[in-house]
């Protein structure tokens, strides 16, 4: 009989410690699942570039220059650009070209492909018009939210 209330007891006493850890764990489980989720959030932005921020796969804000929280499963940051001035010499088969231009519009730059570089090699490669590629430059320059600086065309 002795043995039998001695078993109940240290049942029941094994079993609340048992229980009780189980809620210990779980709680730190949680707090630091919650410390990461908020560290996860915090995004940096550098003085002179833009993050382009998705909510769901749509638009939804530009964070400038600073830190900043957005809740990592609601919002993605989808893009991360430059709004200094940027150079690049391009290489086509009839002249090469020096190229300085600046993003001024990184929402425009963002959802128009963000390839400005990659569609004048596509596009102006055979050219030969160096009035014809200017135009095009500047045309295309302005449809994708890029300041064109200055461009140089050097034949070959």
């Amino acid at each position: 009989m002795f043995e039998i209330a001695y078993c109940n007891l240290f049942c029941y006493t094994f079993f609340m410690n048992i229980g009780i850890v189980f809620l210990i764990v779980a709680s730190i489980a949680l707090v630091i699942g919650l410390v990461i989720l908020v560290i996860a959030g915090i995004t940096k932005v550098k003085a002179g570039h833009v993050k382009v921020v998705e909510r769901a796969g749509e638009y939804y804000e530009l964070l400038n220059s600073g830190t900043h929280y957005r809740h990592p499963l609601l919002y993605t940051v989808v893009g991360y650009y430059s709004l200094g001035l940027q150079s690049a010499t391009i290489r086509l088969k009839h002249c090469d070209m020096d190229l300085s231009y600046r993003i001024i519009d990184p929402k425009q730059y963002h959802y128009s492909g963000h390839a400005f570089l990659i569609w004048i090699s596509d596009n102006l490669d055979g050219e030969t018009d160096y009035e014809k590629i200017r135009t095009d430059i500047l045309n295309e320059a302005s449809n994708t939210g890029i300041e064109i600086e200055s461009l140089d065309i050097f034949a070959k």
